[in-house]
């Protein structure tokens, strides 16, 4: 018998042009000579290339002033990074994030994001992080949890026939407030038997809010 466990893609749910959301137009638009310089901090040598560096960036609300929070991305995903700095340029914040993803400011002084946490064989997990200001140069994580996990558990042999479960749970998240987000955590299974699947079944595991500082 082989098991299939996959709890899977963190989905998102954002509120357009919400005030729990606040954008801002960053002055400080990052270049790539400035990415790869940061990434090369990031990792403490002389790579990436500028040809393996992919980079977004977004402008965060800091009450009266607008910082630039920038994703970073080398090697494909297998390394990775968050670069916060002021209008300027110079940078707050910088720490390592392997294969960060979906970005996006959350309210005032906050910035959202997910990343690899870990990896091995059969097995890969994502978590979701936002991260909070609490000065110019002080950050630290208000949120992190995790987004997604896949792994597969084998028992059996082939011999008998591929038959199983398959699973995919997912955290729906939503800002509600400048200081809250609601998490809804969202399960569906299928049961498979050589090629015969049945179809998904869904269950929702309950909904709860955070505050965040």
């Amino acid at each position: 018998m082989i098991w299939n466990i996959v709890l899977s893609a963190l989905s998102i749910a954002q509120q357009a042009r919400s005030e729990a959301e606040t954008s801002c137009d960053p002055r400080f638009r990052p270049d790539t000579a400035f990415v790869v310089a940061a990434a090369r901090r990031l990792i403490g040598g002389e790579s990436p290339r500028e040809s393996q560096v992919e980079f977004n960036y977004a402008g965060v609300d800091g009450r009266q002033r607008c910082r630039t929070a920038i994703a970073i991305r080398w090697d494909g995903g297998n390394g990775g990074g968050l670069v916060v700095t002021d209008s300027s340029g110079v940078v707050e914040f910088e720490q390592e994030y392997d294969d960060i993803g979906h970005m996006r400011p959350l309210g005032l002084d906050r910035v959202l994001f997910e990343y690899r946490s870990g990896r091995s064989a059969g097995f890969i997990e994502r978590r979701l992080v936002a991260l909070c200001s609490l000065g110019t140069t002080a950050w630290f994580a208000c949120l992190d949890l995790e987004a997604s996990r896949t792994e597969a558990v084998r028992t059996g042999s082939y011999s008998e026939g591929r038959e199983g479960l398959e699973y995919e749970a997912r955290n729906v998240v939503e800002s509600v407030s400048d200081s809250a987000v609601r998490i809804a955590r969202r399960l569906r299974w299928r049961r498979f038997h050589g090629d015969s699947v049945t179809t998904w079944r869904a269950h929702d595991l309950g909904t709860i809010t955070l505050r965040l500082p």
